[in-house]
């Protein structure tokens, strides 16, 4: 289910946000993000100037996930991850499918499951160090 636009938040270019994106909406980060999105039944949007980062722990965790900008951390979607080819991915996936297109960057450990997470403690057994 693709949201509709009144359904889908933004942080712009030019933003920088510091904290915690908790919530049951997508959202499209085309500004900076420092800190956690947890929106496990929706979709998260870095877009093309977007950077979104933190450090070693799973930065965001939600359905679907889409970079076309760059992500610095650990990703957790439940269905899919696609980098696209202006995207940049420094951490490790745990997803049911991944798509990176050519010209995309990845460095990390993929973790491919074939059966939906079954607890949050799912998401703990992934590896948590990054490499730079």
């Amino acid at each position: 289910m693709v949201p509709e636009p009144a359904d889908q938040a933004s942080i712009g270019k030019g933003l920088i946000f510091k904290g915690a994106v908790t919530g049951s909406g997508s959202i499209f980060i085309d500004g900076e993000m420092v800190g956690t999105i947890d929106l496990p039944g929706s979709r998260v949007t870095v877009g093309p100037n977007g950077y979104v980062s933190d450090g070693l722990s799973i930065c965001i965790n939600a359905r679907d996930i889409v970079v076309m900008g760059r992500i610095r951390g650990n990703i957790y979607a439940a269905d899919l991850v696609e980098i696209r080819a202006e995207g940049s991915l420094t951490g490790n996936v745990s997803a049911r499918r991944i798509s990176i297109a050519d010209g995309a960057y990845f460095k990390g450990d993929i973790n491919l499951r074939s059966a939906p997470p079954s607890a949050v403690s799912d998401r703990s057994e992934m590896a948590t160090e990054v490499y730079a």
